[in-house]
């Protein structure tokens, strides 16, 4: 078996790493997962079940999620990417979004108060 400890510095074998790789590239290529049978064509994975043993050691190690059971599920996680050192987007862009979408929620929120109405989701998520 070989390993490689790739640029995350997780030691993974050669198979991990095609499968990790090829999952990015797809994803990169088509904007969707690939499927399992997708995988095991294009790497050395030999069949559906060590498909499934690869997914979930990538899983255990925090570099890919997916879901149980659903076709084109698997995604790689911020650690997957950065393992094939590809960075899907930059961060900083979607933490500015993020920023700007909390701050017209507050601007709504304080108007609404204002008015001395409630915001209706407050109510949804203070009925919990």
């Amino acid at each position: 078996m070989t390993l490689s400890t790739g640029r995350y510095g997780k030691g993974l074998t050669r198979t991990q790493e095609e499968v990790l790789a090829f999952i990015g590239e797809f994803w990169r290529q088509h904007g969707y997962p690939p499927a399992t049978r997708e995988v095991r064509n294009a790497t050395r994975v030999t069949s559906t079940s060590v498909a499934v043993y690869t997914y979930r050691s990538l899983r255990t190690l925090g570099l890919i999620v997916y879901e149980d059971r659903v076709g084109r599920s698997v995604r790689l996680t911020l650690a997957g990417w950065a393992h094939i050192g590809f960075a899907p987007m930059d961060l900083h862009a979607v933490i500015r979004e993020l920023e700007g979408v909390i701050e017209q929620k507050d601007v709504r929120i304080a108007e609404l108060e204002a008015r001395g109405e409630r915001d209706p989701l407050l109510e949804v998520i203070g009925s919990r």
